[in-house]
């Protein structure tokens, strides 16, 4: 029926035609009720004229009425009226003013645009797909951009919610495939669009508009679609066999990131697709993000932009990176991690999903207490094993208790949570002592009804045998034989020694808690029963990391990839991740496999945590940060590290407030730990609060005497307040407490030669230098020797004995390994500038190993990098001041280092006026990020910026101070010569 311009019905007065499709007319419509332009759809009678259908179709527009989205046309009402006689069915939807999707996108529009485009839709769907409703026919021609650039998803009044959408259910009204395949020779652009499983007519839900989205996607980088054939039939089945060219064989100017967004959109299984369209979300968001700041799309197909910190030191006039990235990577990366893998939401129970619950003692013997939590947790790594079981550990399922029930909690309690997550059975049991054997009565049940699916009893005297045996009988019951994939048992992927496994799950108890000595005593109690276990091995790698040992941590990573083969499969990708972190420094795999992992394991809440992380420090993108750490404390409120690394990306932002929140919520939630009092610690010295700093480290001292960060942090706090007698008790505690190891005395001899610095004791502080790096040669760990000799280099050049700090650098240089040779030519450089002719080829060598370690969107730090090198070889200091400004903006957390030396260089060529702030910020920081010499130093240069701003009396000041810490200087270094050069003019 054709509806002429003037026609009114109900309260709608037609404006006039805008087009007409499969279903039936649109028109431009006046609702003379509300004053406002519509958009009238009117509905074919012979589609919608059936009394069943018409109620079902209201029913399901009602439904995707709820969806209330910028990015998504809203439905306003659904109605039927009579025209000239006839039944007429109709939606009122929101009126968009714009332009069509291809028309807005002209074959060079820019990538940029097309992403930001792509970002816009897939936000509407997954607005929908959060209320469980599936589009089904999303294509070019239901796409408008509106005047402002913002795409609008049209036509959702003809979803359906996903429990009920079934392609083959009789009589639905886009059972598209039946009916355009009867048109011969005519390709139908919703055939074209179509994912496999509806070209199949199977049930569908929110992955298959992914699938058709990355249809969508694919022809707005390419202007072609992936499957075309001369016929329905033939496009039909490219959709379900064949794998579409890549896009970038089309354009080559698609950016590798969004070819991989696309390929996983185009997934033929649903399972490989994104599971969720909110993740989707965020890999297009980071994309667009990263052409907004201009940064080039990483060709790793990692597509992250990379922030990093970058430290500095000063050499005169020249200032040598320190650390560059891996300093910041490998502590970044320092934190706790516990196993769990865990399910974020309540999702309907499955038969098939089995949640293996406590298996109470009750032998009478403590001793085995530990088969407690050790029995569930062999069962779930054996059970995994089978394909067509899904299985939840006690873990996750503890995680889903309200935080007092944790440690008192029910069965029921426990199989309540376990239905919530999806589990349709549950196993639990009880385990006794017969002579020398142990009995293990075990009972699987229906969570709805409670009815017993299976008692067994298995006795023996090795835990692994009965859980191999009682795995076998579970897997027969609940008729999954088929899925058994493993042709050995649950030692094969753990340890041969049920011991070593006790030891081990106690070590992680430890671990979890953040105590690394106990974690690594137990980790090493069990490697010497089974000099095999591989996941001990690992542990022991992290925990030597998150104490600062890294050089100690990679003897135990090399071991654990020897037996990686008795890994299961999930410890096995944390394993590879990991090591790439700690063992190869190779961070572009890392952040690749770390998204590969999350991927696989969705709802692992440490992967999530971890991956967050990444995000931060990779592509500084804190709403992405935030949203996996997000969905990891959905799984578990209470997780440590995803409160620490909440923590970590909020202090790297700035954002203090929040960093001490989580702090406390980890004091409250786990006070067994040291982390929460050392966390809290910290940020009350970065806020400048040092008395509540004090208070902290002094309650950890007092509660975990053997953690050494608390008596070094009291003597930093207290040189902060200029008592610098308490400063050297507290350190001279640490070294009573921990002489006996050469990391702390190193630590204890170069804390020392600071406070020396402090009085000017110049020689004593150089001293103290060498005695740091002779304990750091006696343990042979080439990373701090080789940041010592940096350090003494730097001292001998300060000093201006050149030759000295000449031969520091070149043994620095021996001990240098990946990026950390970036520093040898940058230092060689401000020693002796006529050296650029040995210095260019070793710092080309350098910035290529770097470009090789990490993704490519780090490459513009190094351009940074180059830039300053090349611009102290031309003595050009606006450039140098340049290069600084932008390596700031590459930094995450503090930047005093960099600013410090963009700073001096400001004032060492007359910039007073912008020199000023950046020195203020530096000195109110106070200590916490300086060395005595830099803070001292700093207070030099701002004296020099207010007497070249004219402010004699501030000058004055701050000169007096200067000689106020070094009117005993054994050495007339030139921030005192200067001090009291200038003072004598002032004051004279």
């Amino acid at each position: 029926m054709m509806l002429e311009p003037g026609h009114e019905f109900d309260h709608y007065q037609i404006i006039r035609k805008l087009g007409e499709g499969g279903m039936g007319e649109v028109y431009l419509a006046r609702d003379q009720k509300l004053n406002r332009e519509v958009a009238i759809k009117t509905l074919r009678s012979d589609v919608f004229g059936q009394v069943e259908r018409q109620q079902r179709f209201e029913r399901e527009a009602r439904t995707a009425a709820q969806i209330n989205h910028a990015n998504v046309t809203s439905i306003y009402d659904i109605s039927h009226t009579t025209i000239d006689g006839q039944d007429v069915s109709y939606i009122a939807m929101e009126y968009v003013q714009g332009k069509r999707l291809f028309d807005y996108l002209t074959k060079d529009a820019d990538m940029k645009v097309i992403i930001a485009v792509a970002e816009g839709i897939a936000a509407g769907l997954a607005a929908a797909h959060k209320l469980n409703i599936v589009h089904r026919d999303i294509k070019a021609d239901n796409i408008l951009i509106d005047d402002d650039g913002n795409p609008k998803i049209l036509d959702f009044g003809l979803a359906k919610p996903i429990d009920q959408v079934q392609l083959g259910d009789e009589g639905d009204a886009t059972n598209t495939v039946s009916q355009e395949l009867t048109r011969a020779g005519k390709i139908v652009g919703t055939v074209s669009y179509m994912s496999p499983e509806q070209a199949k007519g199977d049930r569908v839900d929110s992955r298959s508009d992914i699938f058709s989205f990355g249809i969508l996607l694919y022809r707005m980088v390419t202007r072609e679609l992936p499957f075309s054939g001369d016929t329905n039939v033939s496009t039909l089945a490219k959709i379900l066999e064949a794998q579409p060219d890549p896009p970038s064989t089309r354009n080559k100017n698609i950016p590798p990131e969004l070819e991989r967004i696309i390929n996983k959109c185009l997934r033929k299984d649903a399972n490989d697709r994104y599971q969720d369209t909110r993740d989707l979300v965020v890999d297009l968001r980071n994309l667009r993000r990263q052409f907004d700041s201009g940064v080039s799309d990483s060709v790793s197909g990692v597509s992250d932009a990379a922030r990093v910190r970058v430290y500095s030191m000063k050499f005169s006039n020249w200032k040598v990176l320190v650390g560059v990235v891996a300093v910041l990577i490998i502590a970044a990366v320092g934190y706790r991690l516990w196993q769990g893998s865990n399910s974020v939401m309540t999702v309907a129970a499955n038969q098939n999903t089995l949640a293996v619950l406590s298996f109470e003692n009750k032998t009478g013997d403590a001793s085995l207490d530990w088969l407690e939590t050790g029995l569930p947790e062999i069962l779930v790594t054996d059970l995994a094993q089978n394909n067509a079981l899904s299985v939840i550990s006690r873990e996750r399922v503890i995680d889903r208790l309200p935080r007092d029930k944790r440690d008192n909690h029910t069965l029921q309690d426990c199989m309540k949570a376990a239905g919530t997550i999806g589990a349709g059975t549950a196993l639990s049991g009880s385990y006794y002592k017969m002579g020398n054997k142990i009995r293990i009565d075990a009972r699987m049940e229906d969570i709805n009804t409670g009815k017993i699916l299976l008692g067994e009893k298995v006795v023996g005297d090795d835990p692994f045998s009965l859980v191999d045996s009682l795995t076998a009988k579970i897997a027969k019951s609940m008729h999954a034989e088929e899925g058994e994939s493993r042709s050995a048992g649950v030692s094969s992927l753990t340890s041969s020694s049920p011991e070593a496994y006790k030891a081990y799950i106690e070590g992680m108890n430890a671990f979890s808690a953040s105590l690394m000595q106990e974690a690594e005593k137990k980790f090493r109690q069990a490697i010497q029963i089974d000099s095999t276990f591989a996941m001990a091995y690992m542990r022991i790698g992290m925990a030597k990391n998150f104490e600062g040992r890294q050089q100690e941590g990679i003897p135990y990573f090399r071991k654990a990839k020897q037996f990686e083969h008795k890994l299961p499969p999930r410890e096995r990708l944390l394993l590879d991740t990991y090591a790439d972190i700690w063992l190869n420094n190779d961070f572009d795999d890392a952040f690749a496999r770390m998204r590969v992992f999350v991927e696989t394991y969705p709802n692992d809440k440490e992967g999530r945590a971890i991956y967050a992380l990444l995000i931060n420090v990779f592509q500084k993108d804190t709403v992405a940060a935030y949203a996996q750490l997000d969905s990891s404390l959905a799984i578990d409120p209470f997780f440590q590290l995803a409160l620490s690394l909440y923590t970590e990306v909020a202090s790297s932002n700035g954002d203090y407030d929040k960093a001490i929140y989580y702090a406390k919520k980890i004091k409250e939630y786990h006070p067994k730990s040291p982390e929460g009092y050392s966390l809290l610690g910290q940020y009350y010295a970065h806020e400048g609060r040092v008395d509540d700093a004090i208070e902290q480290y002094s309650q950890l001292a007092e509660k975990f005497p053997d953690d050494p960060g608390s008596l070094t942090s009291l003597c930093n706090l207290y040189v902060q307040k200029r008592d610098f007698v308490k400063a050297r008790d507290y350190l001279d505690q640490f070294r009573k407490r921990h002489s006996d190891d050469p990391v702390h005395m190193r630590t204890y001899y170069r804390m020392l030669a600071d406070l020396e610095n402090w009085k000017g004791h110049f020689h004593a502080g150089i001293d103290y230098y060498h005695k740091a790096l002779q304990q750091s040669l006696s343990i042979n760990d080439s990373i701090r020797i080789q940041s010592d000799y940096q350090t003494i280099m730097a001292f001998y050049h300060r000093f201006k004995m050149d030759d000295s700090a000449m031969y520091y650098a070149q043994q620095s240089y021996r001990f240098a390994s990946g990026l950390r040779r970036l520093n040898y030519p940058l230092s060689i450089v401000a020693i002796r500038p006529e050296a650029a002719a040995e210095a260019k080829p070793i710092f080309e060598s350098a910035v290529e190993d770097f470009r090789k370690r990490l993704p490519s969107d780090m490459w513009p730090l190094t351009d940074k990098v180059s830039e300053l090198f090349h611009s102290e070889l031309e003595h050009d200091t606006a450039a140098m001041i340049d290069a600084y400004s932008g390596l700031i903006k590459y930094q995450t957390g503090d930047q005093l280092g960099s600013k410090r030396e963009m700073a001096e260089l400001m004032v060492n060529s007359g910039h007073f006026k912008e020199a000023k702030p950046v020195l203020e910020e530096i000195l109110a920081a106070g200590t916490s990020g300086s060395s005595a010499y830099s803070y001292i130093e700093s207070l030099y240069y701002l004296g020099l910026t207010n007497e070249g701003l004219g402010d004699k009396e501030k000058a004055i000041e701050l000169y007096r101070e200067v000689l106020s810490y070094w009117k005993d200087a054994d050495i007339e270094v030139e921030p005192l010569a200067e001090s009291r050069k200038h003072l004598k003019q002032l004051t004279s």
